[in-house]
């Protein structure tokens, strides 16, 4: 019997309290659970929060074999964690790792690049399909604690060269693309933008009459509550805008951890915004979308990103969307998004300002300009549907050279 047994490494998953997961979670998550994978056995290599995550998504799916790491490294710091998790992943693969033909790598983080590159050394008919979400800053220009900026990014450019054994390499934006094609010879290259179930949201949509919701909050916030996602600016920029328009409100979803939470809300307090920002912590995609719609404009001033699926969310909801203008933003979105100077708080607020004021101008003229906004979102969405996304990333793992 040929073998056509594939793994999955989400080796690297780590979430707060036991919820949310990040773009890149979601990336391989849709793939896994809106695919009909013609694969002999399907694996996944995880730690428990992941499988406990992944099977709400995956509706109780009996056919994954879930290959579980030990609970009590979770107990430990995240990086330490993540080391744990690769020596007990390697020992796996030294083991076992002649079972599967196809090896994907979720991300580029050690945990899911060191046993695969040492598994491909051994079993070089072995055939390995890694994802690469974004590159990290340079470490001193990296928000957040300088020491994980530091370890990321050197640990980043040592998973870059490992993967120089891979065989195919699946980038999420074109800049990602331009790169490996430019300096990666070896590997089939492709271009994958992630994808949103329109579907799913139009199912929300219907439980309620989202066209008459009254506009609750001025903006929204959506993301992991981490330096990297430009939280520690959303203070300076809510505080700009309360100069301007004193009754605006946020409302910030996200789970992060508890330094960075309390962190935040510091911040809040210190800038007397209490009553104008709500922290909401993790909601339901329901909960999600519904106040999407009950919000004027969606703000992501995220100082790094791969993707950023949360903007095709909020799109896809109508919301206009705010951001700094990162290279990402102007490759992946164009004139999708409103892009402010980068981390110039005025500008940012600003743009937030305008939109909240063109929601109040009744004119024609202003009307006729959120239509042509909306249609030309709706067009742009078709480019993202999920089924396009599925279709694209089962080909590029079942063909191959061999």
């Amino acid at each position: 019997m040929i073998n056509k047994n594939i793994i999955f490494f989400i080796n690297s998953f780590w979430i707060f309290s036991s919820k949310g997961a990040s773009g890149g979670d979601e990336f391989v998550f849709q793939y896994i659970e809106n695919s009909k994978i013609n694969f002999s056995k399907i694996y996944i290599l995880c730690n428990i929060d992941a499988k406990k995550f992944a099977i709400k998504r995956l509706q109780g799916n009996k056919s994954i074999i879930w290959l579980i790491t030990p609970k009590f490294f979770d107990l430990f710091p995240f990086y330490i964690s993540y080391f744990l998790r690769t020596i007990y992943a390697t020992i796996y693969m030294l083991i076992n790792g002649s079972k599967f033909k196809y090896i994907y790598s979720s991300s580029d983080f050690f945990p899911d690049v060191i046993p695969i590159f040492i598994n491909i050394l051994l079993r070089p008919n072995s055939y390995w399909i890694q994802v690469v979400h974004h590159f990290y800053p340079r470490w001193y220009k990296r928000a957040g604690n300088i020491f994980y900026s530091f370890m990321g990014y050197y640990l980043q450019k040592i998973s870059l060269k490992l993967i120089k054994s891979s065989h195919k390499i699946i980038c999420v934006n074109k800049d990602l693309y331009k790169f490996f094609n430019k300096y990666y010879s070896r590997q089939e290259i492709k271009l994958i933008n992630a994808g949103i179930d329109l579907n799913k949201i139009k199912k929300i949509k219907k439980k309620f009459n989202y066209k008459k919701l009254k506009k609750k909050y001025s903006a929204v916030f959506l993301g992991r509550l981490k330096p990297s996602k430009g939280i520690f600016d959303l203070p300076k920029i809510w505080k700009n805008v309360l100069k301007f328009k004193p009754d605006a409100t946020l409302a910030i979803i996200g789970e992060g951890s508890a330094q960075d939470k309390k962190k935040l809300k510091t911040l809040i307090i210190e800038n007397n915004l209490q009553n104008s920002v709500k922290v909401m912590g993790y909601l339901s995609y329901k909960r999600i979308i519904k106040i999407f719609y009950q919000s004027k404009a969606f703000i992501l001033p995220s100082r790094e990103e791969g993707f950023g699926l949360v903007i095709l969310e909020a799109l896809t909801c109508d919301l206009q969307v705010v951001v700094w203008d990162l290279k990402v933003f102007r490759t992946v979105y164009k004139d999708l998004v409103l892009r402010s100077k980068c981390y110039d708080f005025n500008s940012f607020s600003k743009q937030i300002i305008k939109i909240i004021n063109s929601s109040k101008n009744k004119s024609s003229r202003r009307l006729n300009q959120l239509k042509k906004l909306k249609t030309q979102n709706s067009l742009e969405m078709q480019v993202y549907k999920i089924d396009e996304f599925i279709l694209k990333e089962y080909m590029i793992i079942k063909e191959h050279r061999v």
